[in-house]
């Protein structure tokens, strides 16, 4: 059940990405992905400020 709501999130995420952001589906789901894990290789950012201020809050509660 916890991998499915992983899943769920990462998709809904990196669709709203798609749109706030205009990036295609792989590219968003590349940033999700890297930014959960906390590689954050830095080759993908959100250009818009509001966006990665929200980022933040949502992915906080992700990491340990």
């Amino acid at each position: 059940m916890g991998l499915l709501i992983l899943v769920v999130f990462t998709a809904v995420m990196a669709g709203l990405y798609c749109w706030i952001e205009g990036w295609d589906f792989g590219t968003s789901l590349y940033f999700q992905y890297i930014t959960y894990l906390t590689i954050g290789f830095g080759d993908v950012v959100p250009e818009k400020e509001h966006v990665s201020f929200a980022s933040f809050f949502l992915l906080s509660p992700l990491k340990p």
